[in-house]
C-alpha cells in the first residue's frame, strides 16, 4: 500500500473514485491517499475542511471493494499519515464527525484510532476530537471526572 499527500491529480482521482464524495475545490490541505503499490487503484482517502479555528478530518472514504482487515489497515494508514502532517504543521488537535446515516463508521473510528464521540448535534451527527498527544476528548473527560473530588 502506498500512502501519501495528495496532489492536484490525486484530488481529481479521489473525486472520481468516490463518485463525488470529495469536492477538491472545498477541501483543504492535507488530503491523504492510500493506493495500491502500483498506484492503479485508490484504496481510500482522508481529507480536511476548516470551520472557524477547527480543523475537521473528512471526508473519510474507503473503497467499497476493500474488505476485512485491509479496510482497517487502510483507515489506520491514512489517519497515521494525517496526524503526522498535522503535528508537523504545529496543530495540537483535530475534530471529526460521523453523519447520523453512517453509524457503521463509528466502530471503525473507535477500533482504528481509538476515538469515542463527545457530542451529538441536533441532526444526530456524532462529533469526535483527537488530541495529537494521543488522547481524545472523551478520554480526558473520563480522567478529569475520576480526578474530581467525590461527595460521600
Amino acid at each position: 500500500m502506498y500512502v501519501h499527500i495528495a496532489d492536484e491529480v490525486d484530488l481529481r482521482r479521489c473525486t472520481e473514485a468516490s463518485d463525488g464524495t470529495m469536492d477538491f475545490e472545498k477541501n483543504v490541505f492535507p488530503t491523504i491517499v492510500a493506493e495500491t503499490d502500483d498506484r492503479e487503484r485508490i484504496l481510500g482517502f482522508l481529507s480536511t475542511w476548516v470551520s472557524g479555528k477547527d480543523v475537521i478530518a473528512g471526508p473519510l472514504w474507503i473503497n467499497p471493494n476493500v474488505r476485512g482487515l485491509l479496510r482497517g489497515r487502510v483507515t489506520l494508514a491514512v489517519f497515521e499519515c494525517y496526524e503526522f502532517i498535522l503535528r508537523k504543521a504545529g496543530l495540537s488537535y483535530y475534530k471529526a464527525y460521523v453523519p447520523a446515516h453512517l453509524t457503521r463508521y463509528i466502530s471503525l473510528l473507535y477500533r482504528a484510532v481509538d476515538l469515542e464521540p463527545y457530542d451529538m448535534d441536533d441532526n444526530g451527527n456524532l462529533w469526535f476530537e483527537r488530541r495529537l498527544d494521543g488522547s481524545s476528548l472523551s478520554q480526558r473527560s473520563a480522567a478529569d471526572s475520576a480526578a474530581e473530588p467525590r461527595r460521600q
